[in-house]
């Protein structure tokens, strides 16, 4: 299976995080998630465990979607908006079967979002928390969990940006 990343560059005037993010990460990006193209989902089962999660609850994905953490809305999956300046790196032939992606989703879906971890960049002695987690954590965890790249501690979607350009790259 193919494991898709993508990256957003949230560009409303007015989202004063996003710039701030892009700015203290060096990144043209701001956001990272999984992302599940439409139809990705086809060689699952109708008894396989995805069936609890209401947007795949469909023989196969109707729309894009993007697994993310974000402020208002913690972990989850959801429609992914197609007009937001974004980049999808795919990470071809990792081994790893739909399933893991749809169980990783299962596990972690409707989390909190990790806004300590965030402040945890500027003021080092904040702790992260577990079981919460912002954007690139979430997707760093999923790569992790999956022995697929290592991406250390305290990710940015710029980190994640980077590993997987050298990773493609060779």
């Amino acid at each position: 299976m193919n494991v898709n990343i993508v990256f957003i560059k949230n560009a409303q005037w007015w989202n004063v995080a996003s710039r701030v993010i892009r700015l203290w990460t060096k990144s043209k990006y701001d956001h990272v998630g999984i992302y599940i193209s439409k139809g990705q989902l086809t060689p699952l089962k109708k008894q396989d465990s995805y069936r609890c999660i209401p947007e795949l609850h469909h023989e196969y994905v109707q729309a894009p979607l993007i697994f993310d953490a974000t402020l208002t809305k913690g972990v989850k999956l959801r429609k992914f908006n197609d007009a937001t300046k974004h980049e999808i790196i795919s990470l071809q032939n990792t081994g790893l079967k739909m399933l893991d992606l749809v169980n990783f989703i299962i596990e972690h879906n409707h989390k909190r979002y990790d806004i300590k971890g965030v402040l945890a960049f500027a003021l080092p002695v904040i702790k992260q928390r577990k079981k919460f987690f912002y954007c690139s954590e979430l997707v760093a965890s999923f790569f992790s969990k999956q022995q697929l790249i290592a991406v250390g501690n305290k990710p940015s979607p710029k980190q994640i940006y980077d590993v997987l350009k050298r990773y493609k790259n060779g």
